[in-house]
């Protein structure tokens, strides 16, 4: 993947490893990372990136060619810490032609690599044909995504029924819900910043945040690219933090990608 060994490029070790050298003809890519944290017992590689974290950004880059032309490109985000150093890249591996013909509905799988080039947990969703399932009111239209990571699978999301807002579910490794994600009615956030809400599913209460930032309209307009803030406890399990970073995926393909490839077809 050529956008996951551009970003490495400029990247090196800051305790023990061997170096990372540069293949020929590769660019680089000047940026601040996060230093290499403690070993975690029990925690699975690359995964200790979020370890003690309780807040984090995630950017979605742009490639040219889709400014210029309606053409549906495989997303690319970065995950950063509030002051800009970067922690994780993440590339879509998805179809070309399915991503032209379903847009938003595409599946995919998207790795996430930590500074060692290894890659820490992917993200997948498979492919959905029910054109009308922002509006998850039936069972058929209903999402599922899965993390997973050293190969099993470490959290599932999937959306739940509301016909008005974004509703998701986050489950663990063994099938037992630990969050549940409510969003604001989709025509709430046009023009302002959507934040949708983490709840713990034993006690209820509001843990967290995934926020959607308002960019602007015009930026809005013109270009798919979102940022998003997540804040979450900083004792969570790890596995249940990549979760959340899987489902702020969902919601940006389900809401926002969604929305911006309606317009642009009229719909």
């Amino acid at each position: 993947n050529t956008f996951l060994q551009t970003v490495y490029a400029s990247y090196q070790p800051s305790v023990g490893g061997s170096p990372i050298v540069l293949q020929p003809g590769s660019s680089h890519l000047h940026g601040l990372w996060v230093s290499l944290p403690p070993h975690v017992p029990g925690c699975p590689p690359g995964l200790e990136f979020l370890y003690g974290r309780d807040k984090i950004v995630i950017k979605e880059k742009q490639q040219l060619i889709e400014y210029l032309a309606a053409i549906e490109m495989s997303n690319r985000y970065t995950i950063e810490t509030p002051s800009g150093e970067q922690i994780y890249c993440m590339g879509e591996e998805s179809r070309f032609i399915q991503a032209q013909l379903m847009g938003s509905n595409r599946g995919y799988r998207i790795r996430v690599v930590d500074g060692y080039n290894r890659v820490a947990f992917t993200i997948a969703r498979p492919l959905q044909f029910c054109k009308w399932s922002c509006c998850a009111c039936c069972s058929c239209c209903q999402r599922q995504g899965k993390v997973e990571g050293g190969g099993v699978t470490i959290g599932t999301m999937h959306t739940r029924q509301s016909c008005w807002s974004s509703a998701l579910s986050i489950m663990d490794e063994h099938g037992e819900e630990v969050l549940t994600i409510d969003g604001p009615c989709a025509c709430s956030y046009c023009c302002s910043d959507a934040t949708f809400k983490l709840r713990s599913s034993s006690t209820g209460a509001v843990v967290g945040h995934i926020k959607r930032k308002f960019k602007g309209c015009l930026r809005s307009t013109f270009t798919k690219r979102n940022n998003f803030e997540i804040e979450f406890p900083a004792d969570i399990d790890v596995k249940t933090k990549a979760s959340i970073i899987g489902a702020c995926i969902m919601i940006d393909f389900e809401q926002f990608e969604k929305a911006k490839h309606n317009r642009e077809n009229g719909q």
